[in-house]
């Protein structure tokens, strides 16, 4: 599959044919935290471990002052049960 490409700006696919679960997202430049949040807990909830924890490890990498739990107190989720899934899924991939 072909994409178009601007400036700085890439398409990011991940896949598990295993659940049949798919999502694209666009990253702008590299390092983009957003991103591999989403990255981490989809493939924590996938039970990919590997994968999770590499996006874990970039979470870090991009901020290293990076807490869970200051993270969770800005995410304006209705619904308390979503965050907590949410936050459960990102410390199942790793992320503190």
């Amino acid at each position: 599959m072909d994409y178009e490409l601007a400036e700085g700006r890439f398409l990011c696919e991940f896949f598990s044919a295993r659940n049949g679960f798919c999502f694209c997202f666009e990253v702008s430049r590299e390092g983009n935290l957003d991103a591999f949040l989403i990255l981490a807990s989809a493939n924590a909830a996938l039970d990919q471990q590997e994968e999770a924890s590499k996006a874990a490890t970039e979470i870090k990498r991009i901020k290293p002052d990076f807490l869970l739990k200051k993270y969770a107190e800005t995410q304006p989720y209705r619904d308390p049960k979503i965050l907590k899934q949410v936050t459960s899924m990102l410390q199942r991939a790793g992320v503190q």
